[in-house]
């Protein structure tokens, strides 16, 4: 269903520095995530199982060449400063060569799970954005 959506989908032509790939044009919600990305009872009781949890779901629904190379990128921008933004929120981001196309999933921590928040809160809404690392024009 996904391969058959996206072929209908208008085109993009984003410009990388050894070549020129396609991805599809962003319109709506469902052009970055489905319901196979979102996970409304995480399980995880750290915020390092949290982020499993959630490459998980993204490699499952073949997002991702590589797992662990993703995760890496993600635990290389939580070194940076906090993803957690306050109000029971963390956003978890990376951009790498490892994910196919730019990609949002989602999950519920009911108890939270301590993410060093910028306001204390636990992180109990989490979005994990990941983005392929040569597409040019996102910041993330």
């Amino acid at each position: 269903m996904e391969a058959a959506a996206a072929k209908d989908m208008p085109q993009q032509e984003i410009q990388t520095e050894s070549k020129q790939i396609e991805m599809p044009e962003i319109q709506k919600l469902t052009d970055i995530t489905g319901t196979e990305l979102i996970e409304p009872t995480l399980s995880g009781e750290t915020r390092d199982d949290i982020i499993d949890e959630m490459i998980q779901k993204l490699s499952r629904a073949g997002v991702l060449h590589s797992a662990s190379e993703f995760k890496q990128a993600i635990l290389n921008r939580e070194q940076e400063s906090t993803t957690a933004i306050g109000m029971n929120i963390a956003i978890p981001h990376g951009k790498s060569d490892a994910v196919k196309r730019p990609t949002v999933a989602f999950g519920i921590k009911r108890s939270g799970v301590d993410w060093k928040s910028l306001d204390g809160t636990k992180a109990k809404l989490i979005f994990m954005i990941a983005v392929p690392k040569k597409v040019k024009g996102t910041n993330i």
